[in-house]
């Protein structure tokens, strides 16, 4: 899908940025950061089921996808990195009033 526009640039996947952000106000610390990088191969029905849930793509866009995964052989790989940011919440006093759901 060479020729779709491809609109903003999202950048680089910035783990330590977001945890620095997170803890930022003070309200918690980190416990462990992660990123985990995995891969799914997906046929024509797969490639249109997930790219039909981007909210910035359209329907014609979506089947083009999917028939140019079946033009080059039916699979095609994804490829992901998921952040983990495990995060400690600092005591305080108005945090005695949050009451967990367990």
């Amino acid at each position: 899908m060479a020729r779709r526009d491809e609109g903003t640039d999202r950048g680089e996947l910035d783990t330590a940025g977001w945890a620095r952000r997170l803890t930022a106000g003070g309200e918690f610390t980190v416990v462990h950061v992660d990123e985990f990088r995995w891969s799914i191969d997906l046929g024509a029905d797969g490639i249109h089921d997930l790219f039909s849930t981007f909210s910035d793509w359209s329907a014609p866009e979506v089947g083009a996808a999917a028939e140019a995964v079946r033009q080059l052989g039916g699979t095609v790989t994804e490829h992901y990195v998921t952040p983990l940011i495990v995060l400690r919440r600092h005591y305080s006093p108005s945090a005695d009033n949050v009451h967990y759901v367990k």
